[in-house]
């Protein structure tokens, strides 16, 4: 008695094992020990397939489809935030190529909750953390959490930041280490610093009419690599959002505070721009990496030389021109 069954995929051992090792997965061909029925070459079949209780002389086994899960489908990418604001600003030196600022920089990220009930020691029944307990700073890349500074009761991974520009720097302050919201393990680090920074391509051509890109650059170089604690291809930089900064700021990515003035420059009002560009570090063969460029273009005062300057060298211009005819 011939029986007839149909699948809604095709019996083609040869595709079905292509797709299963291109999915990256392994399926047993009788994990169960049951048989399927023996299709009709190249034919496609429309409904499941009848068990059958005798072995056929020659079969073709059915591939089982691939069940794809959610974190199949699609990786869900973690994210290190950023938020800038700027204190202060010095004196530009166009001869040297650089300029002193005093900046505060905040950096945002949610912690794996996996992560987190393998080392909270210090979690109550319903995962909070009781106090009096406060984070503090061991380096750069780790935060402890400490009961009255005493003894270790929880650490963490802290995004090791860099300012990539940076002549010479130095911390005003202690960092701090908070837990924004503890069900969604949002942590926040944030570091006030005083920093010399190099710029580029300063060029005085137009003096006194020049105008300067002043020129911030901070990121995440360490452990970037595949498989590290900050893997480039799983935390991806981005700016601060509302959500983060909880209407700190104004700006929830940073901003230039209203009151900072540069000696000799002048620039417009909500002129801070935030950008993410490629890093210039690493090998040739490693994925390229992004920094968060802070950029504030100015403006030279010109009215001092304009009013003093320019009028005495166009009149000294003038006397010499006039005296060339009598030699």
């Amino acid at each position: 008695m011939q029986r007839s069954s149909s699948f809604f995929w095709q019996a083609d051992d040869a595709s079905s094992q292509g797709d299963s090792e291109s999915l990256g997965l392994d399926f047993d061909d009788n994990a169960n020990g049951i048989e399927y029925e023996t299709p009709l070459s190249e034919t496609t079949f429309l409904i499941p397939p009848r068990l059958v209780n005798y072995e056929p002389q020659s079969r073709t086994i059915i591939k089982r489809p691939p069940i794809l899960t959610g974190r199949q489908v699609a990786v869900v990418q973690s994210s290190i935030r950023f938020q800038v604001v700027v204190w202060y600003v010095g004196e530009v030196d166009v001869r040297c190529g650089t300029v002193p600022m005093r900046f505060r920089v905040t950096l945002f990220w949610n912690e794996e909750k996996e992560k987190n009930r393998e080392n909270n020691k210090a979690s109550n029944g319903n995962g909070k953390v009781s106090k009096p307990f406060t984070w503090e700073m061991e380096g750069r890349q780790k935060a402890s959490l400490k009961e009255m500074a005493i003894s270790t009761i929880r650490q963490i991974d802290v995004p090791p930041l860099s300012i990539l520009n940076a002549v010479s720097y130095e911390e005003i302050g202690q960092p701090d280490v908070s837990v924004v919201s503890e069900r969604k393990k949002l942590m926040r680090w944030s570091c006030m610093y005083s920093a010399v920074l190099m710029q580029d391509n300063m060029r005085v051509d137009n003096f006194p009419h020049d105008q300067h890109d002043l020129v911030l650059k901070v990121g995440i170089l360490a452990h970037r690599n595949p498989g590290k604690t900050w893997d480039r291809d799983k935390w991806v930089l981005q700016l601060a959002t509302e959500k983060d900064s909880h209407g700190s700021t104004r700006v929830p990515y940073g901003l230039l505070v209203d009151q900072v003035s540069i000696p000799g420059f002048h620039y417009k009002k909500d002129s801070l721009g935030f950008r993410f560009i490629p890093t210039r570090f690493g090998s040739a063969n490693q994925k390229a990496d992004t920094c968060l460029e802070v950029k504030l273009t100015v403006f030279r005062d010109s009215g001092h030389y304009d009013k003093n300057i320019m009028p005495l060298m166009i009149l000294l211009n003038i006397v010499a021109i006039t005296c060339l005819p009598r030699h």
